[in-house]
């Protein structure tokens, strides 16, 4: 499994579905609470999300960025307007904006990681390289998309 690319995707996606299907289940139980629309510090938390996973699934996984900019374009895109969160204008926007911080996110990412990465004895850097690049990524905190 080190040389496989779509990890990374298909943890993102099964991110994204559980997101969406946990603000699908308290939508139903508790139809009066307020959802906020989804910002972009929320894309970036879903990508850094399934970029730990993946690192703790695949430690050596390869990336194509290509691959990675057209599948998160897709996820972002299809899930939540097949889940009826957007509508199809709304989808595109997020998923041009998903797709963008979804590279972005991972060439930071696994720069970072490699950076911190002390061997073996450091089984918490994927963790905390997600941490620093979440906590840079907060001035952005009310864009809306």
């Amino acid at each position: 499994m080190k040389k496989n690319v779509l990890i990374l995707p298909v943890t993102l996606t099964a991110m994204l579905w559980l997101y969406l299907l946990a603000e699908m289940v308290l939508r139903l139980v508790l139809p009066q609470l307020i959802f906020p629309r989804l910002e972009l510090t929320g894309v970036v938390l879903l990508c850094l999300a399934a970029q730990v996973a993946e690192s703790y699934l695949a430690p050596h996984a390869r990336h194509n960025y290509l691959l990675l900019l057209l599948l998160g374009a897709l996820a972002f895109g299809l899930l939540p307007l097949g889940a009826g969160f957007v509508h199809w204008q709304q989808a595109l926007v997020l998923a041009a904006a998903g797709a963008v911080a979804l590279c972005v996110t991972t060439f930071l990412f696994v720069s970072l990681r490699h950076r911190l990465d002390d061997g073996q004895r450091a089984p918490l850097t994927p963790l905390l390289a997600a941490l620093c690049l979440y906590l840079a990524v907060q001035p952005l905190r009310g864009v809306l998309l």
